[in-house]
């Protein structure tokens, strides 16, 4: 009896591990159908020849007789006549040829990287891969009658980004280049021509930034000064680099005419950031083969704005300029929208031109030196002004302390010291002017006084203070080694 009994245990242990086995079985063979069902359509790996690219059609641009898009922006058509493009119910269009010419070498040359599959064989639809519904669709028409139309679908997975591509009345399926892409994408309005900016810095002689980081600069005399939120002088040298990146701004791309566009969508009503630049009057001569000056026209000043709106994408923003809303790129228009006013303010605080110099004085301990100083015209021996080689009228330095004459050598000397005199870190946000005050140096120009005092800041440095507005440090032995004329 016992033995019996142990063997009908066996025998049940069997049929449990068998039933365990078997359920196994059918949940891998279920999990398996479930993932083919729901699978990503995978690109078969193929023998690939050396060029595997295909050509569909190669020609001369000036075979096309028309292109046709259809895209998510919309669809367009171009004509071709004796080698003239035109938009098909746009005669007026003005064409960027940065962006029309690559549209139509791509419809002149029309290829794929290369083959992928047929799909008949395949399993597989071509709506699996983008290419029914909702792409892009591209008719082109040739001079001698013939035609082609192919479609471009989805970003093909893999590290270099390609599309699927299909031609129609071709069962094959390809992969198409990212440019071919992206210049069929685009709507028709981004064909066309864009106005850049011809902007002459020398010729700007204020600039207001409304909206995020405003602040107004302005021109006045030799020397360029922050006007709001507070008066501050700038450095000439910051102000050049950035007068230069606004004299290179270009732009991307054409988007719309701003009376037909949403420009609450883009930002720009009201705009996120304005550059308003005020341009002075300014002379236009003309020259004739001789480089002699012939006719002359006076350009009245005027007012130019930039109008920021939101990123496009990490690289473009759109822009409303004059009439038109465009893309920016930040690569050459950055500065509309980063300029900010303290990456401009002077680190040299006495650098007032000698040229435009008046008057200077120094208080300290209670002690007033004052320097008055002119220029004088030199005088050749026939009693003519001595010019440079631009033919510019050389001049003297004349200097005088309490109404007697000074000499004038050894107060350039000392001012061209104290010219070079730099700040060297900004001071806390939070600082506040101590009434105390050691050293009082005052700038005198035909318009302008430029107060300039120094605060004791610990025991190595003076907080400097112009007009009362206390920006930046710099060390006490700058000052203090220097010796007076």
């Amino acid at each position: 009896m016992a033995v019996r009994k142990r063997a009908v245990r066996a025998e049940k242990k069997k049929r449990r591990l068998f039933l365990s086995a078997l359920f196994v079985l059918l949940l891998i063979a279920a999990l398996a159908v479930v993932f083919y069902v729901n699978r990503e359509p995978e690109i078969p790996v193929l023998d690939r020849p050396t060029d595997p690219s295909v050509t569909f059609v190669q020609r001369a641009t000036e075979e096309i007789a028309s292109v046709t898009v259809e895209n998510d922006e919309g669809t367009y058509t171009l004509k071709q006549e004796n080698g003239v493009v035109s938009m098909l119910g746009r005669e007026d269009f003005v064409f960027s040829e940065n962006m029309l010419t690559p549209l139509l070498d791509s419809a002149a040359y029309v290829y794929a990287v290369e083959k992928i599959m047929d799909i008949p064989d395949s399993g597989y639809q071509f709506r699996d891969f983008g290419l029914e519904d909702d792409c892009i669709r591209v008719s082109v028409s040739y001079t001698d009658g013939a035609s082609v139309t192919f479609r471009i679908g989805d970003l093909i997975p893999q590290e270099t980004p390609q599309y699927y591509l299909r031609m129609e009345g071709d069962n094959g399926l390809y992969a198409a280049s990212m440019d071919v892409q992206e210049i069929f994408m685009l709507s028709a309005d981004a064909l066309h021509a864009v106005t850049d900016p011809a902007l002459k810095g020398d010729l700007i002689d204020r600039i207001a930034f409304t909206g995020e980081n405003a602040f107004t600069m302005a021109l006045e005399g030799a020397q360029w000064y922050l006007t709001a939120p507070f008066r501050y002088p700038l450095s000439a040298a910051k102000v050049n680099q950035m007068l230069s990146k606004i004299e290179n701004i270009r732009f991307a791309q054409y988007v719309s005419r701003a009376d037909t566009a949403d420009l609450t969508a883009y930002d720009l009503s009201p705009a996120r950031r304005t550059v308003t630049l005020t341009i002075a009057e300014s002379i236009l001569t003309g020259y004739d083969e001789n480089d002699q000056p012939i006719a002359s026209q006076t350009l009245p000043g005027y007012d130019l704005a930039f109008h920021c709106g939101k990123d496009q994408s990490d690289v473009l923003f759109y822009c409303l300029y004059r009439d038109d809303v465009v893309l920016a790129t930040r690569f050459s228009a950055n500065v509309l929208l980063s300029q900010t006013y303290d990456t401009l303010l002077t680190d040299t605080p006495f650098a007032v031109s000698l040229s435009e110099l008046t008057r200077l004085e120094w208080e300290t301990a209670g002690q007033t030196r004052a320097w008055d100083i002119s220029l004088v015209e030199r005088l050749l021996p026939n009693n003519e002004f001595e010019r440079d080689e631009s033919g510019n009228i050389l001049h003297d330095v004349v200097v005088s302390e309490n109404g007697a004459a000074f000499d004038s050598d050894s107060f350039i000397l000392f001012y061209s010291r104290l010219v070079d005199v730099k700040t060297t870190h900004p001071l806390p946000a939070d600082y506040e002017l101590p009434a105390d005050c050691a050293v009082t140096i005052r700038l005198f120009t035909a318009n302008d006084v430029r107060e300039i005092k120094l605060h004791p800041y610990g025991d190595l440095h003076y907080a400097l203070s112009i007009n009362g507005r206390a920006v930046h440090y710099l060390s006490r032995d700058t000052i203090d080694s220097l010796q007076l004329p």
